[in-house]
């Protein structure tokens, strides 16, 4: 066993990025297993089979664009903003769910909508990306104070990962969640 993990920590210090996309996409998809598994065969009064292709999606998203996108900023987040300050730490979680939700959203919902054959592959953007923004930042800025306060620049990823699978499960909620437009009301 100690073996196992002597390799799989080299290949943390060799190979972080491969790593981390392995990492993180199987945490990614494992979120969607989980969720079907609870939803189709645990709590539902005629339990399903599970839609591999859905996780199949979840798995081509966890393991490429999220992965690569957040390896590159955390790595110029770092060298951008040093230190453990208070103020310094305040502002590297706001920039960081400033910067990278709003396109992780609009990749999430495109992204899956594409790979569902949607018609509108804006549709369910359109309707959810307020109340996942909002969600996510309630989730992530307390994970990402954490994140950027206690862990070593090499297992941000993995720790946000470990976060994600957290967070997926979360979002797939929101995800399954019927479409419902956005109502602003102008007085």
């Amino acid at each position: 066993m100690s073996r196992i993990f002597t390799a799989a920590k080299q290949l943390f210090i060799k190979k972080p990025l491969l790593t981390n996309c392995i990492v993180y996409g199987g945490l990614y998809s494992g979120a969607e297993f989980t969720q079907q598994l609870l939803t189709k065969k645990v709590i539902a009064d005629t339990p399903e089979k599970c839609d591999l292709g859905l996780i199949g999606r979840y798995a081509v998203l966890g393991s490429t664009i999220f992965p690569v996108g957040l390896y590159h900023w955390y790595n110029w987040l770092d060298r951008a903003l040093v230190g453990t300050a208070a103020r310094t730490l305040a502002f590297k979680v706001v920039l960081d769910q400033v910067v990278t939700m709003p396109p992780m959203i609009y990749v999430f919902y495109i992204g899956m909508s594409l790979m569902e054959g949607q018609k509108d592959i804006y549709r369910e953007l359109k309707d959810k990306f307020w109340p996942t923004f909002w969600t996510s930042a309630a989730f992530w800025m307390p994970v990402q104070y954490i994140n950027f306060f206690v862990m070593p620049t090499s297992m941000r990823i993995i720790f946000i990962a470990a976060t994600s699978f957290l967070w997926v499960n979360i979002l797939c909620v929101l995800k399954r969640q019927e479409n419902q437009p956005q109502i602003v009301e102008i007085n």
